[in-house]
């Protein structure tokens, strides 16, 4: 896999923080294909995750005026390959931050919500 050799080339070179963005609602993907997507990365260990919905604009992006919009999920399918994606991450031990981002526990965004709770 090209993105996992990158991956191993970049940390041998001393890059210490790798972090990966995530789509889902692309043409034809799946609830399965998304997971697979997730695992994929999770076994890569990047130091973060970004998770975002494609967005079709045809009007505004000339060349996705090449995809069917028929090839597209709806509503309902990007919401289950969102929430799933989600699921996938978090119980490789990431934690979701925000709507759309996670980090693994002893991450710095992971833990600057404990540091901002109110002491007794």
């Amino acid at each position: 896999m090209q993105t996992a050799a990158a991956v191993q080339n970049l940390r041998r070179h001393g890059v210490g923080h790798i972090n990966f963005d995530l789509i889902f609602g692309l043409p034809k993907q799946t609830v399965q294909s998304c997971i697979q997507t997730a695992m994929a990365a999770v076994a890569m260990r990047p130091n973060r995750l970004a998770v975002f919905g494609y967005a079709h604009i045809p009007s505004v992006i000339k060349n996705q005026r090449l995809i069917e919009q028929a090839g597209l999920p709806d509503g309902d399918l990007r919401a289950e390959q969102a929430a799933t994606v989600a699921e996938t991450l978090v119980g490789a031990g990431y934690r979701e931050i925000g709507l759309d981002h996670f980090a693994p526990p002893d991450d710095e965004l992971a833990l600057a919500p404990e540091d901002r709770a109110p002491t007794a």
